[in-house]
């Protein structure tokens, strides 16, 4: 699959990020989820390692006056808001792509709540098996001709 028809498809992911009717094939859902995915591991990064810089520069600083002061934890806790921003943010982006994948395989969106721990192994094996072949009660076959 070239570069320029994956950007397509991402964009397109993008396009209806509010819709949550119609179909969506795996290469339509899989290119969208994994840009995604990759853009939330990236953005995680980006504010996890200035913060935590920051952190270990001051500890240093702190020994350097106060050895003893040295087994304290440093105070991470204000990665916790950002991560769950974050995590809040992938999901909803996320939803119309998950509803409209399911639709594909002839079910309801609903079954895009078992992302919760326990479920989500049965649902991210949901989403990767092929959808059904000619239009269901969601719309026609995105694969079709």
């Amino acid at each position: 699959m070239s570069f320029g028809r994956i950007f397509g498809l991402v964009w397109r992911g993008f396009r209806m990020v509010a819709v949550f009717s119609g179909r969506d094939t795996r290469s339509q859902f899989w290119s969208y989820a994994i840009f995604l995915y990759l853009a939330l591991t990236m953005a995680q990064i980006a504010v996890t390692v200035p913060l935590i810089y920051g952190v270990m520069e001051r500890r240093t600083e702190l020994s350097v006056g106060h050895p003893e002061l040295l087994a304290a934890e440093p105070d991470l806790n204000r990665l916790i808001p950002w991560g769950i921003a974050a995590s809040a943010g992938f999901c909803l982006l996320l939803a119309g792509a998950v509803t409209r994948r399911l639709h594909d395989r002839g079910l309801g969106g609903a079954w895009g709540l078992m992302a919760l721990p326990p479920m989500l192994i049965v649902l991210v094996v949901m989403l990767a098996r092929a959808g059904t072949k000619g239009p269901n009660r969601y719309g026609d076959d995105p694969a079709a001709p």
